[in-house]
């Protein structure tokens, strides 16, 4: 990975996105072709793509921190990563009525945000 580039969501991560409502414009989406099952990645510095919930071939592809963005702006859901002793981290989320913390410890900080993605997707698909 590129340390200067965000990490970009997985194709899995931006299907569940996709359902949940995220619409936002992006430099960068999946194409699906169910014929050949192939999944394709896009991105363009100069074209921003939408992504319609009606279209069943494309998924907007944001970074993991934008879509963590999308969940505190749209969804209410304040969600951050944390440093845990001085090298480690874990990921705590919360929302509006409870807090529910996950103290799992990842080595990168790549490694905690996508995996607090991947927790928020499962709490809302609940």
């Amino acid at each position: 990975m590129n340390t200067q580039q965000l990490q970009i969501c997985s194709f899995e991560q931006a299907k569940k996105l996709k359902e949940l409502g995220f619409g936002w414009w992006l430099n960068s989406c999946y194409y699906y072709n169910p014929k050949t099952e192939e999944i394709v990645f896009y991105k363009n510095n100069t074209t921003m793509f939408f992504c319609p919930k009606s279209s069943k071939r494309t998924f907007p592809a944001p970074t993991i921190a934008l879509a963590l963005k999308w969940f505190r702006d749209v969804k209410g859901i304040m969600c951050a990563v944390d440093l845990y002793g001085s090298s480690h981290y874990h990921h705590v989320f919360y929302n509006k009525n409870t807090q529910v913390q996950i103290a799992t410890i990842y080595k990168t900080h790549e490694a905690a945000e996508s995996a607090l993605l991947d927790e928020l997707l499962t709490l809302i698909e609940k």
